[in-house]
């Protein structure tokens, strides 16, 4: 699925470290969020809520 996350993250100038320590995931999951996997949706909000974004601003439905 088509997603804005890595740009967010780029713009927040977050780092991908800070960010999957916040969540409590490993990298790697992040990575395949940014390729195009959905996260589940609990995981999903939580992302949101750290990059204060909607979820509809990371993954538009279109």
């Amino acid at each position: 699925m088509e997603n804005n996350l890595e740009r967010i993250i780029e713009e927040r100038g977050m780092k991908k470290g800070w960010i999957c320590r916040q969540l409590g995931i490993n990298k790697n999951t992040l990575t395949n969020w940014i390729s195009g996997s959905v996260p589940r949706l609990d995981q999903a909000y939580k992302i949101a809520k750290l990059l204060n974004k909607n979820i509809e601003d990371i993954w538009p439905s279109e």
